[in-house]
């Protein structure tokens, strides 16, 4: 496969619009219909191998991925086979609201080396706030005993909980970290729902317990009781590309399940109304020219985020979400800063960094 010019480290496939739960933080129409071809998939794959860098990152998600089981054995296979030509360290990732898991597709997860994210907000009250089944019935009873099955079957291995924060439960934010880890997660994503009304109260509650987290976590790196966060793992897989954070291709580039290519993430958009104004490429016929010819970095990169993020949608939830990335790129430095002199902190990034070589395939 010829090499693509720029790196792409992080790709996410959406494939279905089809899911089991109605979650009111999430735009995706679900009467779309829509289910990605394997061409479309496996084009899409290629580009991604072809481009520099040795660390790649693949996420599956939709929709609900496991409602098109096959469909995902048969990408995964396929990217298994392309990197066995281009040799990067891939991981393969899949982010699923745990309601279809069985010990069967756990197994098969296990035995591929694939990762789980299950969507997970821990306490009851804020998980079915947002995450219900089509008849308005919340899914906290289901997917807590989907969590710890995977759990069980998976032993933490490349376990993570996606906890994604609601405003109207931003004060309760320290409470239901605890509760998702109780529930068997010892990595968690803390990520802001976007689109539904944070005001000044609410990212003032989030930033409040948001430092608890944070308190809670360097007292378990004291303690030897070890919680991470899943930005730690990226940052060590993007240390020495940090400036390349800037470009929307590093770590933004998706498939839709039509086979278009967008920088917006799938969830957050309203498809039918924006689709004509975000997609920058099609699977089949490539990447547009202004996005396959740039290079970086370049005169163009000052304006290429300003002039591609223009809908509505993804401002209100950016000033909680800005504030998170900051204070855990801060918080993380200095556990790096400590880890010189302190033993404790210095096993604490021991174990991240063996997490991320394990995930990567060493």
């Amino acid at each position: 496969m010829p090499e693509f010019n720029k790196e792409i480290q992080k790709l996410k496939l959406a494939l279905t619009s089809d899911c089991v739960l109605r979650c009111r933080h999430c735009f995706i129409d679900k009467s779309l219909g829509l289910t990605m071809r394997f061409s479309d998939a496996a084009r899409a794959v290629d580009l991604f191998l072809s481009s520099p860098g040795r660390r790649k990152r693949l996420e599956l998600y939709g929709g609900e991925p496991f409602l098109r089981y096959e469909l995902l054995k048969e990408i995964v296979a396929y990217a298994r086979r392309a990197n066995g030509r281009a040799r990067k360290k891939l991981f393969i990732t899949v982010a699923t609201s745990s309601v279809p898991l069985d010990e069967e597709k756990l197994a098969w997860l296990r035995e591929n080396g694939v990762g789980l994210a299950i969507s997970f907000s821990g306490g009851r009250e804020a998980h079915d706030h947002d995450r219900v089944f089509p008849g308005g019935a919340g899914s906290h009873a289901v997917v807590s005993k989907k969590s710890a099955l995977a759990a069980g079957a998976l032993k933490g291995k490349n376990l993570v909980a996606l906890y994604c924060v609601n405003p109207g439960h931003a004060a309760t934010v320290p409470e239901d970290f605890g509760k998702v880890l109780k529930a068997g997660f010892s990595v968690v994503d803390i990520e802001c729902v976007h689109g539904h009304g944070w005001t000044e109260e609410s990212f003032a509650a989030f930033r409040a317990g948001f430092e608890k987290v944070l308190r809670r976590i360097e007292r378990g790196i004291r303690s030897g009781n070890f919680v991470f966060l899943e930005t730690f793992l990226d940052m060590l897989v993007c240390s020495g590309s940090r400036e390349k954070f800037s470009c929307p291709l590093y770590r933004d580039l998706e498939l839709y399940p039509d086979g278009s290519y967008s920088l917006y993430p799938f969830g957050f958009v309203d498809y039918r109304r924006y689709i004509g104004r975000i997609r920058i490429g099609a699977a089949r016929s490539g990447l547009r020219k202004r996005f396959r010819d740039c290079s970086f970095p370049s005169k163009a990169c000052g304006r290429c985020v300003a002039d591609y993020y223009v809908i509505g949608g993804l401002a209100d939830g950016h000033a909680p979400y800005s504030y998170r990335t900051r204070r855990i790129e801060a918080f993380f430095k200095d556990v790096l800063e400590k880890a010189s002199s302190d033993e404790r902190y210095f096993a604490y990034v021991k174990a991240v960094h063996g997490m991320v070589e394990a995930s990567y395939g060493g």
